[in-house]
């Protein structure tokens, strides 16, 4: 009788494990394969082209085993699946993922800082394609150099390197220079989100004290700089929702905080948050999410806040390749992909973006030179100019120098995620920039 029994729940495994194997090969070969992977943001493989050689040597069945893996219709949701039955077998509320290896000690900025530092004769650092020593985290073409989890939320570490910071300060000094008596220079250096943790947290993750970083930073620029502090003002609002959990992003109201420093800075007056136009676009899921694939993070995701100009949301966006669109300050991404949400500000990443705000008829022109951080800023300046103009360091080819002098600009913003003063490749782009 056991040996029926037996039998009888071998036959049903069997018949189990074959059918579902059926099953998803009905469904591999009837669904529609994707071409892209929104949570890993990249292009799949692509069916690999017919030759006879190809063919005779395997190569030809192999590539087409890569892309039928690849492509599977249910690939990412059997991916998330695996995550999370991984985490069964034991929780996890904390993980670091990259660089652990802490930063140098920052100078003491108490007793002066003797001559300030001026551009590298020599290339002081690694090719920008190279792996750093903190194995990197990377964030959408930026990085952070490590990234903690705790629960449905990651942070991005910070480790300081003085070298690179007395570099990104002298970038600015030439930037400076060569603006002098044409146009008022600002920076603006904005922390990670690891400043929301507690400082004990952060000593024990290695994490470099952003604040002093920064500080250390803007005691290197020229007098001439007018630099803008906002670790501080973040800090008081922690309890806010000034970051995403699952990106490397500040949110708009983090953003904001930051804008209302600035202000104070230019001397302009701030507008308040219920003067705006209020958007939401949730099921946000960013950089942080996906590349670490912690399945946590996908337990709660971002919901990405935007406030509308009040003068006019539209734009001219100028593309890699020289075309120009019409284009909205926040748009509408209520229809895109949950890993790419935050393109509802300022057109994204682009080289070069342009608003011409019709309430306004004064002249007046700031310049923006920008990372991605930069983007959730940009709307709450466009009620102070006439002419807002912004660039993305890493991909505008032109002269900012040209551009002030044409464009008659007056205010020049370079706003930049502290990690970007930090990292050699983002360094070379920016001093490329400074001297053309």
């Amino acid at each position: 009788m056991k040996e029926i029994d037996r039998g009888s729940i071998r036959t049903v495994k069997l018949a189990v494990f074959f059918g579902t194997l059926a099953v998803l090969c009905v469904i591999g070969i009837l669904l529609p394969r994707p071409a892209e992977s929104e949570i890993e943001k990249r292009r799949l493989t692509e069916f690999p082209a017919f030759s006879w050689a190809s063919f005779w040597d395997g190569s030809w069945f192999s590539g087409i085993d890569k892309w039928y893996a690849d492509t599977y219709p249910l690939r990412e949701t059997l991916i998330a699946g695996n995550k999370a039955v991984q985490g069964l077998y034991g929780i996890r509320t904390d993980v670091i993922v990259g660089g652990e290896n802490g930063g140098e000690e920052i100078p003491d900025i108490e007793g002066g800082q003797g001559e300030l530092p001026t551009l590298p004769k020599d290339d002081p650092g690694q090719e920008p394609d190279e792996p750093s020593r903190d194995g990197n985290v990377s964030g959408g073409g930026e990085m952070i150099s490590g990234l903690y989890v705790s629960g449905n939320a990651g942070y991005g570490l910070y480790y300081f390197e003085q070298q690179n910071a007395d570099w990104y300060a002298a970038i600015l000094n030439e930037m400076e220079k060569r603006l002098e008596g044409k146009a008022q220079l600002y920076s603006m250096v904005a922390p990670l989100n690891s400043l929301l943790l507690s400082d004990e947290l952060q000593k024990e993750l290695h994490s470099s004290d952003q604040r002093q970083a920064i500080r250390y930073i803007y005691s290197r620029m020229a007098p001439g700089i007018k630099t803008v502090e906002v670790y501080d003002t973040l800090r008081s609002h922690v309890e806010e929702y000034l970051y995403f959990r699952t990106d490397h992003h500040w949110t708009a109201l983090g953003a904001y905080y930051a804008y209302t420093r600035y202000a104070a800075a230019a001397g302009l007056t701030p507008h308040m948050l219920d003067q705006f136009e209020r958007v939401e676009y949730p099921g946000f899921l960013g950089t942080y999410y996906s590349t670490s694939g912690i399945a946590s993070l996908a337990g709660d995701p971002d919901t990405v806040i935007a406030y509308k100009p009040m003068g006019t949301n539209k734009m001219k966006m100028t593309m890699p390749d020289g075309t120009v669109y019409d284009w909205f300050v926040v748009n509408d991404v209520s229809d895109y992909g949950s890993s790419v949400k935050y393109g509802a500000f300022a057109g994204g990443d682009q080289p070069y973006n342009v608003v011409e705000n019709p309430a306004i008829t004064d002249g007046s022109a700031c310049l923006v030179i920008k990372d991605s951080y930069g983007n959730a800023l940009i709307p709450f300046l466009v009620d102070h100019y006439q002419y807002l103009y912004w660039i993305d360091f890493r991909y505008y080819k032109g002269s900012m120098y040209d551009l002030v002098a044409e464009k008659n600009i007056k205010d020049v913003l370079v706003l930049q995620q502290i990690y970007n003063t930090g990292t050699v490749g983002a360094l070379k782009k920016l001093q490329a920039l400074a001297e053309r």
